[in-house]
């Protein structure tokens, strides 16, 4: 998290925007669960290769645990920018399949996005808006990606509340 820390203080200071992108696997436990650990571990690598062809040299990577990643998408100029990186994620992810024992898999991954700073101005504010919104792209079928919105909040705590 201290890389998310630099770039906010950078953002903050020379008054640019920045997006706190976070992803996860769908259905990732279903894939441990049939084919083990070791091929989960593969699927993660390929994700993580995916990724890395598809970010900028400026914009920050990482696993935070699980099939959980974030992506923090610095000096954007406007929303564009975000939504041509989605793009090219979704795409690079989908163009290549995994074979799982012997059998082909198409990857999926949920997308929440947090900008900074209409979404929050500290870390905490960032990343709780992103897991939000990407909590609210796997409730509507996963495999695609959401903007933080403060009324899809008020739907998800609806929805945790009534699990």
């Amino acid at each position: 998290m201290s890389k998310l820390n630099i770039a906010l203080e950078e953002a903050k200071k020379h008054k640019y925007i920045i997006a706190v992108i976070l992803f996860d696997v769908d259905k990732f436990k279903n894939v441990n669960d049939t084919y083990g650990h070791c091929e989960g571990d593969m699927m993660l690598k390929t994700i993580a290769n995916a990724v890395k062809k598809s970010i900028r040299n400026t914009d920050v990577f990482g696993r935070l645990g699980g099939d959980e990643f974030l992506i923090i998408q610095q000096f954007i100029k406007n929303k564009e920018d975000i939504i041509c990186l989605m793009d090219r994620i979704l795409y690079n992810i989908k163009s290549q399949p995994i074979n799982l024992n012997n059998n082909e898999h198409y990857i999926n991954i949920s997308i929440g996005i947090s900008i900074f700073p209409s979404d929050g101005h500290s870390i905490e504010e960032l990343v709780n808006c992103a897991d939000n919104a990407m909590y609210y792209t796997k409730k509507n079928g996963g495999n695609s990606y959401n903007f933080y919105e403060h009324s899809k909040k008020v739907l998800i705590n609806s929805l945790y509340k009534s699990n």
